[in-house]
């Protein structure tokens, strides 16, 4: 009867760490495609900058967002690993990210090196205009985003761009509540197991004392034994 109920919570504890290697491994897959995603929005952002040598406003606010969504996801996938049960493939995940953090910190030297174009809105005014040699009559505030059809082409694409850059602030904001309650809950784990060892110890302690109390009573009854014989 003991031994069944031995061996069935042997089995849920297998079943447990099982679940939890998973888990992890889960995590840490959404983790990798999440960074996969947001550095294939930074290459591309990357390659039409490196063309001209400068970066838009809203350019510059967009990648500021996702290198900082970048850097919270790495700091949780480090944690996560670091983390992680001791049967999880760490090296392969490891590689992966420190390939993304290479990656992560030659994109902000790149980025950092790029000149800020102060006057990129204004960069479709004269195609906006009527008359492109009439820059006077192009610069007024009536034509500034107007185009032939009376659309505010010209408004659209920056609100587009904020819509983007206030997505990856989200993001960003996200990540890092994830990454706290993400720390918190390794303090609180890290908490249940050292009181797990402290029970272990008093539970080790005890047992040695029984058994110096087992002996001595041994001793006892032996001497007894030879002193009838």
């Amino acid at each position: 009867m003991n031994e069944t109920k031995k061996n069935e919570a042997d089995g849920s504890d297998d079943d447990y760490e099982n679940n939890k290697e998973v888990t992890s491994m889960n995590l840490l897959d959404d983790y990798i495609e999440e960074l996969k995603s947001l550095f294939g929005d930074l290459r591309k952002i990357k390659g039409e900058c490196e063309q001209k040598a400068v970066i838009t406003n809203n350019g510059k606010a967009m990648c500021e967002a996702i290198l900082n969504s970048v850097q919270k996801l790495l700091e949780i996938v480090h944690l996560e690993i670091f983390y992680s049960d001791s049967k999880l493939n760490k090296y392969g995940y490891f590689q992966e990210y420190t390939r993304y953090k290479e990656e992560y910190r030659e994109l902000c030297f790149v980025f950092s090196t790029l000149s800020v174009d102060n006057n990129s809105n204004n960069n479709n005014i004269n195609k906006l205009g009527k008359d492109v040699n009439e820059k006077d009559s192009t610069l007024s505030p009536g034509n500034l985003f107007v185009d032939e059809t009376g659309n505010f082409n010209g408004k659209q694409i920056t609100d587009e761009d904020n819509k983007k850059s206030l997505e990856y602030l989200k993001q960003g904001r996200r990540l890092l509540e994830e990454t706290n309650q993400y720390g918190q809950q390794v303090l609180l784990n890290l908490n249940t197991q050292r009181e797990q060892l402290k029970e272990a110890e008093k539970k080790v302690s005890t047992i040695s004392h029984t058994l110096e109390d087992s002996s001595l009573i041994l001793d006892r009854m032996t001497k007894w034994w030879h002193k009838l014989i």
